[in-house]
């Protein structure tokens, strides 16, 4: 064969070989190359009621899914229904009262972090509610004579938000206290049927109400407001924030900047939706028919706490002072705020957050 037809026939099958691996490494290449990002499912707990405005706002403008976030919902009636599945990092995150918060602390501490601020109590967040025949006028009357059946006060849960505000409440009386009524459990939905029945009926002589329940008590019921919960010492109160487990962010150190990352991301796109509850009203009101079981008309006219911005533990050591001196810290010890706040742990700090809105049992 001539010399040269033999070199062209060389390179020609060096040529294909090349090629044909070329084309598979490519194939390889396609195969094997990372896929777009998944979107991150994160399971949130909330209750329906206001204090939640800031995530459903955020999950509807899709600040969330900007984040690359995916929110599995889990409704809860209060928080202490949370804490056992945060614990265990079975759920990332839960919109979290503060005292239910630091009494987790107390008995957990590390457990849990705080990654924004949710609800602070107005005028007329939290309403001691009579019904309109009531003989009781004013805080005075609640004092127990010693003998006879304490007046019983209906609350969500114990050793809660619910009772803590109510005993600071009835501390501003002089000489009353609650060692002068009786504390009965009643879910707020009830309360407003539960304070019409009364306390000689299988009620209560006053219900601590939220709203919607308090507009719910007074047009359907004609109920009256005994002491608002929500002013004096109990004026701007903080009420909830929203809490991590760390037990999920630390469950394994390699996935542990990851998931610290993953709460940068949820802070910042809840942090959106809390300004815009924060500024903007007609927001909170269009959201809540959407979550809390509010109708239109009413989510106009109750009455909402304002939504904090910024996650400061001086606003809210306020809730753990008061706890020592009430005597819902079984230690006896005193909890500092700041130390109850997320630090993350990567190179860049984590936003200034806020939260929610609404009142938590």
């Amino acid at each position: 064969m001539h010399p040269s037809l033999s070199l062209e026939m060389f390179l020609r099958r060096t040529l294909s070989v090349l090629v044909s691996l070329s084309l598979a490494l490519s194939g390889c290449t396609n195969t094997e190359a990372p896929q777009p990002n998944k979107p991150e499912k994160i399971t949130v707990a909330y209750m329906p009621i206001p204090d939640n405005a800031a995530l459903f706002i955020a999950m509807n403008r899709g600040f969330f899914a900007q984040e690359g976030l995916e929110i599995e919902l889990k409704e809860i009636r209060g928080t202490l229904e949370a804490v056992p599945k945060l614990l265990s990092g079975a759920w990332q995150f839960a919109l979290a009262n503060y005292v239910t918060f630091f009494q987790t602390e107390e008995k957990q501490p590390g457990k849990l972090r705080l990654v924004a601020d949710a609800y602070q109590a107005k005028k007329n967040t939290f309403s001691l509610m009579v019904k309109k025949d009531s003989p009781l006028k004013s805080l005075k009357d609640l004092k127990w004579s010693g003998s006879g059946r304490k007046k019983r006060i209906g609350v969500a849960t114990p050793q809660s938000v619910a009772t803590l505000t109510t005993e600071i409440t009835l501390a501003t009386e002089k000489d009353l206290s609650k060692d002068d009524i009786e504390f009965v459990f009643i879910k707020l939905p009830d309360m407003p049927e539960a304070v019409e029945r009364g306390g000689d009926h299988g009620g209560v002589d006053v219900g601590w109400e939220v709203e919607p329940y308090i507009t719910d008590s007074a047009s359907d019921y004609s109920a009256r407001q005994l002491a608002d919960a929500a002013s004096g010492p109990t004026d701007q109160f903080p009420i909830a924030g929203w809490a991590v487990s760390t037990s999920w962010v630390n469950a394994d150190p390699g996935q542990a900047r990851h998931r610290a990352d993953v709460v940068a991301r949820f802070q910042r796109a809840l942090s959106l939706g809390q300004q815009i509850a924060a500024t903007d009203r007609s927001a909170v009101t269009a959201i809540l028919p959407t979550y809390a079981h509010i109708e239109p008309a009413k989510a106009s006219v109750i009455a909402l706490g304002s939504f904090p911005t910024t996650l400061e533990g001086r606003r809210y050591q306020r809730v753990a002072d008061a706890m020592l001196q009430f005597g819902y810290l079984t230690s006896g010890k005193p909890i500092n705020a700041e130390n109850v706040i997320w630090r993350s742990p990567l190179a860049t700090s984590s936003p200034s957050v806020s939260s929610s809105t609404g009142a938590t049992p």
